[in-house]
């Protein structure tokens, strides 16, 4: 059996963007799901990240989905990227960071720091059919 990765909030292409590149690096079979509930921002994502891996020609079969529900049942690791606050929070650090001086690399390590989280295996929160769609 081989790993079955979701990245919840996958529509923050350069994010993903990174975690598609080390995943990239394993060269190992997997299953990767890209979940957002924006439809033009999966897109986006999903095109990249299909770009990716045919560039390596990687081991790895692609999915994409707007309801985690679709692909968590299946998930050996779940990586949730949902920035808290949205894209208007992100924009308005991005803002305060540029006004501070700070370069990009800190402020994505920061902005990591902040607002993101790490799930692996199957957590209640993100897996039960009554939890209502992220948003």
């Amino acid at each position: 059996m081989h790993d079955s990765i979701a990245i919840i909030g996958a529509g923050s292409a350069m994010f993903t963007r990174g975690l598609v590149a080390d995943l990239l690096q394993r060269n190992r079979p997997c299953t990767l799901s890209l979940v957002d509930c924006d439809a033009d921002a999966l897109a986006v994502a999903e095109g990249m990240t299909r770009k990716m891996i045919a560039a390596r020609r990687a081991p790895i079969t692609l999915r994409a989905a707007m309801d985690r529900r679709d692909v968590l049942p299946s998930a050996t690791a779940v990586i949730c990227t949902i920035g808290v606050g949205g894209r208007r929070a992100q924009r308005q650090a991005q803002a305060k960071q540029r006004q501070r001086g700070i370069q990009e690399e800190a402020f994505h390590v920061r902005l990591l720091e902040d607002h993101f989280s790490l799930f692996t295996l199957h957590s209640p929160l993100f897996t039960s059919a009554q939890s209502p769609p992220i948003e």
